[in-house]
């Protein structure tokens, strides 16, 4: 939310975009971060720069409209991935595809519901 309203669309897509590719480019930044190295930065926000955006920001930005709705109890994120675990609809809905082929196909209901309830 803060970075839509200080930074504006753009920044909001790269920073969704960094998650893409299976956050190789938010690996890079959060590297970069820890040990202040400048061009290991450029090098993760050039990759979200260029990743696709297929269905990760669909996916962040209605969980993150469900979180302001949600009613029940946040919850810690390992606490989310056992509950992951024993919904038998999340469980199988993905063998061998892509998790935008798969599990987001077949269980993004689920997954929503589950990743509105993270908390930090």
């Amino acid at each position: 939310m803060l970075v839509r309203i200080y930074m504006g669309m753009v920044a909001l897509t790269i920073w969704l975009l960094t998650y893409a590719g299976y956050v190789h480019g938010l690996i890079h930044i959060d590297l970069a971060f820890e040990f202040k190295q400048p061009l290991l930065l450029a090098e993760g926000l050039a990759q979200a720069a260029v990743h696709h955006d297929w269905w990760y920001n669909a996916y962040f930005c209605a969980a993150e409209e469900l979180t302001a709705e949600v009613e029940e109890l946040a919850l810690p994120l390992v606490d989310l991935f056992d509950m992951e675990r024993a919904d038998p609809r999340i469980n199988t809905a993905s063998s061998w595809e892509l998790a935008r082929d798969g599990t987001m196909m077949n269980a993004r209901d689920e997954i929503l519901q589950l990743a509105a309830r993270w908390s930090c």
